[in-house]
């Protein structure tokens, strides 16, 4: 019998189960929600719940009807097709949690609980390949990097939820130092630096950017709430030494920190093999991509059509690599612009602006961070364009939008 009680109970464990698969299991994620989403039905046709839908929810329904209606505008129709089956969690998660209403203190933090767990163990297994590859199979060192280290998803989302892992420890476990509990402050202060190993091992530069900003603000809020300020300097002191050591020990590594440091505009650095260097590449990719965006209708090119009119923009400018590649925009603002026009790039802010305005007026820092690493990882890559980013984005932001409502 599905009574009130027992909807909510696995409705709350359904909850944990994606926020735990996501980083470590991610193709099983969308068979959770569809069961959750199921109770959810369940409870509003039962009369227990009524129906609700957050504001961030709704602009994310309203931006997946755009690229809806941009499949009018489109001629490549299987690649237009994916697209909408990849950006499904933009509604499916609004959707799946009309019938759900408020989320308390005990559950949301539980959620944030079992994602730093399945970050932990993706991350502990990632490490364990490499040292098998390494160490067993004779393989080179540089399996310890990149995507040969982040064999579950793509390195750069990987190091966006190794960082977001480390904001929830952080949260968790505040104050950091505890002078009443020894142990805890030491298993503490070893996961953020495992965590941080693993960051750097990734490869990813957006991920080392991200890393750095949060590292240091979790510093300053240390340094204005303890009363023995050389600690948190100490463990700050610390994790840039292993960082700049795990990265001056790598050339691999090495090298694609000082592109992005030493890049100038209008150089093009190459690798061995005559490929652009990525850092280069993304310089190219967005001056392709803002050449179409000026030559396209205000509207956009069309839901399945973008990378179409990028590989064609290559072509004219004779980056072969790039169109062999077909690389996207890397930037959510400009893919969705290519896309949808104006009007995909207008709710597209809007998102972020909802969700910047709730983080900030809720004092909710978790949910800032979030906020802030998706807006960081957007200006490099195009999430909603891959699972491992609109996943992660449209469940959190359905948990924060939710926790953030007042208990009626």
């Amino acid at each position: 019998m599905l009574s009130e009680n027992n909807i909510l109970k696995w409705q709350n464990w359904l909850l944990m189960g994606i926020a735990f698969l996501i980083p470590l299991l991610p193709r099983l994620v969308p068979i959770l929600i569809m069961a959750f989403a199921l109770l959810s039905f369940t409870a509003i046709i039962k009369g227990f719940r009524r129906v609700e839908v957050t504001e961030v929810g709704i602009l994310m329904i309203g931006l997946y009807l755009l690229f809806l209606i941009g499949m009018f505008l489109t001629d490549n129709a299987e690649r237009g097709w994916f697209n909408l089956e990849v950006k499904l969690s933009l509604v499916a998660f609004p959707i799946s949690f009309i019938g759900y209403g408020y989320m308390d203190k005990r559950q949301y933090e539980r959620i944030l609980y079992v994602f730093l767990l399945g970050v932990v163990i993706a991350a502990i297994y990632c490490l364990g390949q490499s040292v098998y590859k390494v160490f067993f199979r004779n393989a080179k060192y540089f399996h310890f990097l990149s995507n040969r280290y982040s064999v579950i998803i793509h390195q750069s989302y990987f190091a966006m939820y190794l960082v977001f892992g480390t904001v929830i420890l952080t949260y968790m476990e505040w104050p950091v130092f505890r002078r009443d509990k020894v142990g805890r402050t030491i298993t503490t202060i070893v996961g953020i630096l495992f965590l941080s190993i693993s960051t750097i091992l990734t490869g990813s530069k957006i991920g080392f950017i991200m890393w750095i900003v949060v590292i240091c603000t979790i510093t300053v809020y240390l340094i204005q709430e303890l009363k023995h300020k050389w600690l948190p300097i100490s463990m700050l002191m610390v994790l840039m030494s292993v960082a700049g050591a795990i990265i001056q020990t790598t050339p691999k590594l090495e090298t694609r920190i000082l592109k992005l440091i030493e890049l100038n505009e209008g150089e093009l650095a190459r690798d061995v093999t005559g490929n652009i260097e990525s850092t280069s590449a993304r310089t190219v990719v967005y001056k392709s991509a803002w050449n179409v965006i000026k030559n396209q209708p205000w509207y956009g090119s069309g839901t399945g059509d973008y990378q179409d009119a990028l590989d064609e923009e290559y072509l004219s400018k004779g980056y072969q690599n790039l169109f062999d590649r077909h690389l996207n925009a890397h930037n959510l603002f400009l893919q969705t612009w290519i896309s949808i026009g104006i009007p995909g790039l207008m709710l597209i802010f809007s998102i972020f602006v909802v969700i910047f305005q709730h983080s900030f007026s809720t004092g909710e820092r978790v949910y800032l961070a979030f906020s802030a690493v998706i807006a960081l990882i957007s200006l490099t890559e195009s999430p909603f364009n891959v699972q491992a980013g609109v996943v992660f984005f449209s469940f959190f932001a359905m948990v924060f939008s939710r926790h953030t409502l007042p208990d009626t």
